[in-house]
């Protein structure tokens, strides 16, 4: 729900102050009494309507029995509102018979989009592109920055190089509009780890905007993260981030909070709850007197190791000793 306040000056000395109010009705409004107050120093004011919102109920024209083709585009689908959407469409496709343009209308024919903006209304001129080769046939339609009223219904047809119009069965969607994301969903992690180990976590988030996905953010400082796009066949878009932090802090419940931040600003978090056992500070000296000891042992057997070689090379290096002289009877004798 969005609203705008704004006040200037109608005469001398009088002024008027407009309040706007834009908000997606549901048809469990229907019925319900629209309220605005006036407020002022001495009292207040007030006015009423009774809102009235009927099901969107699909006409014959929409849904063509006359022409042999038919295009998959969903019926609905869902936007959110100040984000954009992209609605899945494909038509079957000769290529002996190309199409030389797309084109997306209302139903009172009002263009929202065509190659040529100036046949473009205003109201969609510079938010509307066809996504994919037409010839290929992609007719996907891209709207940005969608409006709450932006809500359809939007037909697909295609023109040959003859000008000739072809319409195909099953070619308009209804927008059903959000007003905001939807919240992301997180992997489960332990309910208890130690100060200091290595956790991985994965937050998702699905729309159906992928030319700008959502932006995640952390409550932790993390070694890797990794984001990934992942498509379904109904046309709803998954973005996923996948990170890698390092628990931190002494004994107590710990929040992990993921936030996914739509484009232009619309944003949703989840949290869970983890309890961190032990210090860290503790954990990263026993990793460290750890580490001194296996650094002293290597250097111990790389000593003896180094002494042991050195010695056989000395020994292999001096010379044998000198035979003893053979002394004559009479030197034996004499002695």
């Amino acid at each position: 729900m969005q609203s705008s306040l704004k006040t200037k000056e109608n005469s001398s000395n009088t002024f008027i102050t407009v309040s706007n109010l834009t908000f997606i009705g549901s048809l469990e409004d229907d019925g319900k009494s629209l309220t605005c107050i006036a407020q002022f120093v001495t009292g207040e004011t007030s006015d009423s309507e009774t809102l009235h919102i009927k099901k969107y109920v699909r006409d014959p024209y929409e849904n063509d029995t006359f022409h042999d083709q038919a295009a998959d585009v969903p019926f609905r689908f869902s936007a959110l509102t100040g984000s954009c959407v992209v609605i899945p469409c494909s038509i079957p496709y000769k290529e002996d018979e190309p199409f030389t343009r797309g084109i997306w209308s209302k139903r009172n024919n009002d263009v929202i989009y065509h190659n040529g903006q100036s046949f473009v209304v205003d109201h969609f001129k510079g938010r509307t592109r066809l996504l994919g080769e037409l010839n290929e046939g992609n007719c996907s339609l891209e709207i940005d920055d969608i409006k709450p009223f932006d809500n359809g219904p939007f037909c697909f047809h295609a023109e040959r190089a003859n000008m000739e119009r072809y319409r195909f069965n099953n070619s308009c969607v209804f927008i059903v509009m959000k007003a905001s994301p939807e919240k992301p969903v997180m992997t489960s992690v332990p309910a208890e780890v130690d100060a200091g180990s290595t956790i991985t976590v994965s937050c998702s988030v699905t729309h159906t905007c992928p030319s700008h996905p959502p932006v995640f953010s952390w409550s932790v400082p993390h070694l890797t993260s990794e984001v990934t796009h992942t498509w379904t066949p109904q046309g709803i878009w998954e973005t996923t981030s996948t990170i890698t932090f390092t628990a931190a802090g002494g004994d107590g419940v710990k929040n992990l909070t993921c936030t996914a931040v739509s484009w232009l600003g619309k944003q949703r978090a989840s949290t869970v709850q983890m309890t961190v056992k032990g210090s860290s500070s503790r954990s990263v000296a026993i990793a460290v007197s750890t580490l001194v000891l296996v650094v002293i042992i290597l250097a111990a057997v790389f000593g003896v190791v180094f002494y042991r070689r050195r010695k056989r090379s000395d020994d292999q290096l001096r010379p044998p000793p000198r035979p003893e002289k053979r002394r004559s009877l009479w030197d034996r004798l004499s002695r």
